[in-house]
């Protein structure tokens, strides 16, 4: 009679060897691609929210929601510098009919993206660059007005301009551009 001999089932040393380089090849390959986009998705993320921000002030405005108890509300606002420093933060405002100013919140845009460009474009084509920039709404129709004074709403106001507003971050040369037509209403991300 033969003997069969068992043969032990299993993997070799050099087949588990083998088995992990590849899954670690793999995933350093991932990690790598992953950690690129971290730059375009907090753009991405950044400009939303402002664009959400935004809509959510003409929201607002369009609804006469009042935001105090004292008084209603006249405009909506929304401030926003690139002044180097501003720690990237923007304001949401309302005003009422005596110009008495309630600060909704305070709003911050992802580091490292800061805002690297306001241009707003008048009615009669002329462009300004301004280092900062108020957003207003008004009441009831979410008219969109302008002051690049930061003075509040007792100074003039731009009327029918477009706002292009760059954002970018600090560490590479990636931007973004959003648009606000105060022709229209819209927003454009």
């Amino acid at each position: 009679m033969q003997v069969k001999e068992l043969k032990n089932s299993g993997f070799t040393l050099i087949e588990l060897l083998v088995v992990i380089f590849i899954m670690v090849t793999l995933t350093s390959v991932f990690l790598v691609n992953f950690g690129s986009q971290s730059g375009p998705r907090s753009l991405t993320v950044a400009k939303n929210n402002l664009v959400s921000n935004l809509r959510r002030m003409q929201s607002h405005a369009i609804s006469s929601k009042d935001s105090t108890a004292t008084a209603p509300s006249k405009y909506y606002s929304l401030t926003l510098s690139s002044v180097v420093g501003s720690y990237n933060n923007y304001g949401l405002k309302t005003y009422d009919s005596s110009n008495v100013v309630t600060n909704l919140s305070t709003e911050q845009l992802i580091a490292p993206v800061i805002v690297k460009q306001i241009l707003v474009t008048k009615s009669d084509s002329t462009t300004l660059n301004p280092t900062s920039i108020e957003i207003f709404y008004s009441v009831p129709f979410a008219r969109m007005l302008l002051s690049t004074a930061g003075g509040g709403p007792s100074n003039d106001k731009i009327r029918d301009a477009v706002v292009t507003i760059t954002l970018g971050r600090t560490d590479s040369t990636l931007t973004t551009t959003l648009v606000v037509n105060g022709v229209s209403g819209t927003i454009t991300p």
